[in-house]
């Protein structure tokens, strides 16, 4: 399904969906803990309801073992590289219900064998190094032919290796796992842990479940390090981080239920709407929050600074947390590779020079992420080059579209004519939504700064992460059409 969007400004209140993120992790430590209800979590997306029904089947009660449980994992990473451990973890028999007062749930594990369905670009998603460690502590993997994976055997404890360069997600299931074996574990991670504030989060909901966790730093072996121990030696001398998880711990369900927190990164999207024109207030997001995303702010008013100094005016300067040169904004993407089509789309907007970094694990997203969003950048006639790890995002300056004109006026009457007789026409500025949630959503906020509506394919991707998305665009003022 395409859906065809007008130039033209949002305007009003809008309640920050729930974060996805933190959903993922509040079911898990529900289920877990033998109380699904002490996590209020709406189902929001398909994501989300692909770890809740995965859960309820991983959990459901009865005694049944002549069927391998099936978990369907639909295009959900998170699910799929959450549970895998979790489920290779689990007690082959049971676990402490607290819901039914300590009453038994029976596990449908057979024989220890649990199979997983992946769909979309899923099965492509890379798996090393998780699956290399869980094997190395008695898993055995085996593909199908389908796209499924299956996996037998119960997951020892001991010590873990994972590097912090590939995903945190492997980390999180890790995380999750360790406390259910008996003789708990280490998870050494090696390198820059990149999405640090993902992890954040999952320590975060393992507190808030009774669950023990310590953190330390340690230091890595270089084999490019000189043998004599000597200056050379000690500049290459690299820290890890090392999480250490006692066993035999039980999730405990908190006596008042949690909720998510409000979601950064889909609030991101009218966030940048309003550093295009628009007028969208946001509620239900928490400074405080772990949410990388957050800085999302700091970068909208880095744009805002590098604009001032492009017109000379005297002592602008960005924020701390972003890289500041003369004649572009560094953003580095590693903690926060969600933002990166919106990022775009942002720099487009206000004609900021942007040059996006730390990001070439967006490749391996719903779709070639960077490709992706130069394919967006192209539609919209702004130069974009796809460099080794991120971006290079140079427009020509900032956008001033018709949709600019105030509803009602003489010249907003002329610029819906004109909007209208567009889409009639079919002159419009085609996007491949790509399967890609975040690449529709993105297409979606540069149509309100565009100088002819925009025509997504594939809208319907939002269900991924925010079926209410173009809902909430157009009580927002802002009316879609589909075809």
């Amino acid at each position: 399904m395409d859906a065809i969007i007008k130039p033209g400004k949002l305007n009003g209140t809008l309640a920050a969906p729930p974060s996805k993120s933190h959903s993922h992790r509040l079911l898990i430590g529900a289920y877990l803990a033998g109380e699904p209800s002490c996590a209020e979590v709406p189902a929001m997306s398909e994501d989300i309801a692909a770890t809740k029904e995965c859960l309820e089947t991983l959990f459901a009660g009865g005694d049944e073992t002549k069927d391998i449980p099936t978990l369907d994992c639909r295009e959900s990473g998170s699910t799929l590289r959450f549970l895998l451990p979790i489920a290779a973890a689990l007690p082959d028999s049971v676990i402490p219900g607290l819901a039914n007062s300590g009453k038994l749930q029976k596990l449908l594990h057979g024989k220890r064998r649990i199979r997983f369905l992946r769909s979309g670009r899923l099965p492509e998603r890379p798996l090393s190094p998780l699956q290399e460690e869980m094997e190395r502590h008695g898993v055995t993997f085996k593909e199908g032919a389908d796209g499924a994976l299956t996996i037998s055997g119960r997951m020892s404890g001991g010590e873990f290796t994972i590097s912090g360069g590939v995903s945190s997600q492997f980390i999180t299931g890790l995380l999750f796992a360790l406390p259910l074996t008996e003789e708990g574990g280490s998870i050494r991670v090696t390198g820059t842990l990149a999405s640090r504030p993902y992890v954040d989060l999952t320590l975060k909901v393992l507190r808030d479940f009774g669950i023990k966790v310590m953190e330390s730093p340690f230091t890595e072996d270089d084999p490019e390090a000189g043998a004599d121990g000597g200056f050379f030696t000690a500049l290459k001398e690299k820290t890890g981080t090392c999480f250490t998880v006692p066993g035999g711990q039980q999730y405990l369900a908190p006596v008042i239920p949690l909720r998510p927190e409000g979601d950064w990164s889909n609030s991101a999207f009218f966030l940048v709407a309003n550093a295009l024109g628009s007028r969208v207030e946001v509620t239900g997001l928490s400074q405080n929050s772990p949410q990388g995303d957050k800085i999302i702010t700091d970068i909208i008013t880095g744009c805002e600074r590098y604009n001032e100094a492009q017109a000379g005016i005297k002592d602008a300067g960005l924020t701390s947390s972003l890289g500041w040169m003369p004649s572009e904004l560094l953003i580095d993407a590693e903690d926060i590779p969600d933002l990166v089509p919106i990022l775009a789309v942002l720099a487009w907007g206000t004609g900021t020079r942007m040059q996006i970094i730390g990001a070439s694990r967006l490749r391996i997203k719903e779709s070639d992420r960077l490709a992706s969003v130069k394919a967006l950048m192209d539609a919209l006639d702004c130069p974009c080059e796809v460099t080794e790890d991120g971006l290079l995002i140079t427009p020509h300056a900032p956008q001033s579209a018709p949709g600019n004109a105030a509803p009602g006026s003489a010249a907003g009457k002329a610029a819906e004519a004109a909007n209208a007789a567009a889409s009639l026409n079919g002159d419009c500025r085609f996007v491949d939504g790509m399967n890609d949630h975040r690449i529709v959503m993105a297409a979606a906020i540069a149509a309100t700064a565009c100088d002819r509506p925009v025509r997504i394919k594939g809208c319907d991707a939002v269900n991924k992460s925010w079926p209410l998305f173009f809902d909430t665009f157009a009580a927002l003022g802002n009316r879609v059409s589909f075809s």
